[in-house]
């Protein structure tokens, strides 16, 4: 956009965007579902801290250990803190995505820049990054139709996280084919 008609222009498309959302949310703010009370806020926040000072332990969090060791009654129960460590280790996927995320980003810019000195056909070097999108939208598909039912016929796991490790291991080809083609 900004090769025929500017910087400015490709910017107010991007602001225009961001103020329509915006507005759609303020005005629509009482149509969508409220977000969480404070006291489960509250209370997430004060089970993790009995848990950091029980030494990192989640057992230190149960009221049952509250009451036996600090004679403190907690406004949570036992199941409170089985969801809770169930969520935290969940959430032990996710330790490595801000590395896979800072690839992603400076893979990006690469891909502009390197667009920029290839010969593109008329095609503007920032709409490179365009292509990612659009090989996601042909490759999943072809991931569900081919790869996964493989993967069940060969008993292979195919849940979440081998799913998500496989989009990273892709992730991670298509910058080194790029390191390549560079």
């Amino acid at each position: 956009m900004e090769k025929y008609l500017g910087f400015g222009t490709a910017y107010l498309l991007a602001l225009v965007a961001l103020a329509f959302g915006s507005l759609v949310l303020m005005l629509g703010s009482k149509n969508f579902c409220q977000s969480a009370k404070a006291s489960f806020r509250a209370k997430l926040l004060s089970a993790l801290a009995c848990a950091v000072k029980g030494g990192l332990r989640l057992d230190a969090a149960e009221p049952r250990t509250q009451l036996e060791k600090h004679e403190r009654i907690v406004p949570w129960d036992e199941q409170f803190v089985i969801d809770l460590r169930q969520a935290l280790q969940a959430c032990k996927v996710w330790v490595i995505y801000p590395i896979v995320w800072l690839c992603y980003i400076q893979s990006s810019t690469n891909f502009t820049s390197q667009a920029g000195q290839m010969i593109t056909y008329g095609i503007p070097n920032d709409a490179m990054s365009s292509l990612n999108p659009l090989c996601v939208l042909l490759l999943v598909p072809l991931l569900e139709r081919y790869v996964y039912p493989y993967m069940q016929k060969v008993k292979l796991s195919h849940g979440p996280t081998v799913r998500m490790a496989l989009g990273f291991a892709l992730t991670a080809a298509s910058m080194a084919i790029a390191t390549a083609v560079q």
